[in-house]
């Protein structure tokens, strides 16, 4: 998201210890439940 501090994927699934994908799925499911369509890739 330009402007925000939003670590990426790689990085928070390192800190979580999960996998990128996984990351970027529950990205996408929290997104979704607030109806926005743009998200960082």
């Amino acid at each position: 998201m330009p402007g925000h501090n939003v670590p990426a994927s790689p990085a928070i699934a390192e800190r979580l210890v999960i996998s990128p994908k996984t990351v970027r799925n529950h990205v996408s499911t929290i997104f979704s439940k607030f109806f926005l369509n743009d998200h960082p890739s």
